[in-house]
């Protein structure tokens, strides 16, 4: 049985809304004078993703012998979904395990989208291209946050120079570009 692309379409809506958490913070921070905070909106948009890459890979299973490739993004996921609601129970702010999280994101986006049945795979190669090239930004953070902690594990947190850079390029655009290509690529895919 064919899946339509209407759901197709939204099911990626969901999964990809944790890629715009930056955005969706700052709308949510603005419209309620700062109330909710990061962590608060970064869980709710974690929760969406989970509940849109869970029932995605579900629906997906009995088209695609490579579903398994989505579980990498759903884990990831799932543990910004319990770190963010421990930090907004506890009021701590998020440090390098979110950053690491973060990092994964892209990387993990790219093997979900191998999980396109074979009819969409020309549909696929665009986004999966862009998104490898914003995985080496990805790779950056990973190996930055690796080297700064094995260097200092009491202090993990280094900010300045390039790192700060290519952080704020990641979340800002790359991300939210990212989750633009999930969705274009499941409105693409019929």
């Amino acid at each position: 049985m064919a899946m339509k692309a209407g759901p197709f379409a939204l099911l990626l809506v969901a999964t990809s809304a944790v890629f715009f958490f930056l955005w969706g913070t700052v709308a949510v921070a603005l419209a309620s004078g700062g109330v909710f905070g990061p962590s608060v909106v970064v869980s709710a948009l974690s929760i969406a993703s989970l509940i849109g890459a869970a029932q995605f890979l579900r629906t997906i299973k009995g088209e695609s012998t490579r579903w398994l490739r989505g579980i990498p993004l759903a884990v990831v996921i799932a543990l910004l979904v319990l770190r963010g609601g421990a930090a907004a129970l506890t009021g701590i702010h998020p440090g390098q395990f979110e950053t690491l999280l973060l990092a994964l994101l892209v990387p993990t986006a790219a093997l979900f989208l191998y999980t396109f049945p074979e009819r969409c795979r020309h549909t696929i190669r665009g986004p999966v291209a862009v998104t490898a090239l914003v995985s080496i930004a990805s790779g950056y953070l990973i190996y930055h946050q690796a080297v700064v902690f094995a260097a200092d594990p009491a202090n993990p947190v280094v900010t300045g120079g390039l790192n700060e850079v290519v952080g704020i390029l990641y979340i800002a655009y790359l991300m939210p570009l990212v989750g633009l290509l999930l969705i274009w690529a499941g409105v693409r895919c019929r």
